[in-house]
């Protein structure tokens, strides 16, 4: 059985030149003011993305990502002696966007496929968040039937699978619990009363609970 897998991949963009920074920095404070409902200058396809985000966000937040398309961005693989990889980035003004090194905190497989990155700046630089994904094959489950068990404070409900209707069994739990703690209630209170016996007794002698009776003399 083959299933779709997504992954963030998280690379720090490496010491770009000042133009690259420029308009790179250009555009993510463009991107931030369109989401405000500015008419800064911005990629088209970016400016589109901004403007679906703008409707959901309503600038709760003092900055948000730079969201780009999957069809804008390119991840190539160059090995020079920068990086490794190296990521094109779309920005207004430029016909074929910004060419910026990178170093992802993972390898990146070159059968994946490349979906929406994010942009962000940080106190210790540019980062791009970009989300890959890639069939896997996934084994089918063997064996028995698996059993989930749900217990909670109050009810206890046994889920089963595969065909087997599920069985709740709250009230018995609940009548379990109780007589338990009703044995923990007798047992603290004989093991009190117990302690109390030993007590009366190192100090009374045999007659428990009693003072002593003093002897009279005989007339």
């Amino acid at each position: 059985m083959r299933k779709l897998a997504v992954k963030t991949v998280k690379a720090r963009i490496l010491s770009p030149t000042k133009r690259k920074e420029a308009l790179l920095k250009a555009e993510f404070e463009a991107f931030q003011g369109v989401l405000r409902g500015g008419e800064e200058e911005l990629y088209s396809a970016t400016r589109q993305q901004a403007e679906r985000l703008r409707k959901r966000i309503n600038g709760r937040k003092a900055f948000y990502p730079l969201v780009l398309r999957r069809d804008t961005i390119k991840l190539s693989r160059k090995n020079t002696k920068l990086a490794r990889y190296w990521l094109r980035v779309p920005v207004f003004g430029i016909r074929g966007g910004i060419w910026l090194p990178i170093r992802p905190h993972c390898e990146i497989p070159e059968d994946v496929s490349i979906r929406e990155t994010k942009i962000v700046k940080k106190k210790r630089g540019w980062f791009a968040y970009i989300t890959i994904s890639q069939e896997v094959e996934v084994p089918e489950p063997q064996g028995r039937p698996l059993l989930a068990v749900d217990l909670g404070e109050k009810y206890l409900a046994v889920v089963c699978g595969d065909g087997i209707s599920p069985k709740f069994y709250g009230k018995e739990a609940r009548g379990i619990r109780r007589h338990y703690a009703w044995l923990s209630g007798r047992m603290s209170a004989l093991q009190e009363g117990r302690q109390g016996y030993e007590e009366l007794s190192s100090s009374n002698g045999s007659y428990v609970g009693f003072p002593r009776c003093q002897g009279s003399s005989s007339s």
